[in-house]
């Protein structure tokens, strides 16, 4: 039997139908879909030796911490946990700017307290792609304009990496205004900041991440990774009117997104 993220294939989609409530009797169920960092504690305190949890809808660095406030116990080290990241892959991320803006050779990054967590990654991929990086790290003392015009100014294109610690309504502002201001194209991490004005995005939507679920539950043999999983479903958007004011041709979303698949395939 299954409980929390209740999964159901229509017409070849995977849908997100219900969530379970928190004072429901688990103690029957074999598979648990808890979603969201505050359901997966609930649920890992509560487990029993048959059963396996399978967690999603939370960044990368909330799901490691979760992992190591309860490293110790046998849902653990026995593997019966693992998760699907909201957050997406640096190579993913990489891929779409590319797509977007290829005459780029320098990108920058801001990092907070939780983004930092990619930066070996994107050192370590834009090296080995011949390409340049610049980045700053924001704290709470300082002057967003001053470290955002700096950074923005020795770059091509500019990496929006989520971090909800940093990103803030001023910070995000600031860094859409200066970066199109300075006519560089924003590459984003949601919808909405491509709502804003950004130049494009890749994040997963529900369904994305109800899909990535299935494929690691289709995938999985006895014990899981409990590292986790980044999501192998996405969704790609574009701001045509942001692109078009930049003077970028970019391909349709339908294009990049099939490009990304082949290059994530053939990376494989």
């Amino acid at each position: 039997m299954y409980a929390g993220l209740e999964l159901a294939l229509n017409d070849g989609e995977v849908a997100i139908l219900s969530n379970i409530a928190e004072d429901h009797d688990f103690s029957a169920y074999d598979r648990i879909f808890p979603v969201g960092s505050k359901a997966t504690r609930h649920i890992i305190s509560r487990t029993h030796a048959h059963q396996k949890v399978y967690v999603s809808l939370v960044p990368r660095h909330t799901y490691w911490s979760i992992l190591k406030d309860n490293r110790d116990k046998a849902l653990v080290k026995e593997g019966r946990l693992t998760a699907v990241y909201i957050d997406q892959p640096v190579g993913r991320i990489i891929r779409l700017a590319k797509e977007i803006y290829p005459e780029a050779k320098v990108y920058a990054s801001l990092f907070g307290p939780n983004s930092r967590a990619y930066l070996p990654d994107m050192q370590s991929t834009l090296k080995d792609a011949g390409l340049g990086f610049r980045y700053r790290d924001i704290n709470q003392d300082d002057n967003p304009v001053t470290v955002i015009q700096g950074l923005v100014g020795e770059a091509d294109i500019i990496i929006a990496l989520p971090d909800v610690a940093m990103y803030n309504r001023i910070i995000a502002k600031w860094l859409l205004y200066i970066a199109f201001a300075s006519r560089k194209p924003l590459i984003a991490f949601s919808d909405k900041y491509v709502d804003a004005g950004a130049a494009a995005a890749v994040f997963s939507t529900p369904s994305d991440i109800a899909a990535s679920v299935l494929w690691v539950l289709k995938k999985t043999n006895s014990r899981l990774n409990v590292e986790g999983y980044f999501p192998k479903f996405f969704t790609v958007k574009t701001n045509k009117r942001a692109l078009a004011t930049l003077r970028i041709h970019a391909p349709s979303d339908e294009v990049i997104h099939a490009k990304i698949i082949q290059f994530e395939s053939t990376d494989d």
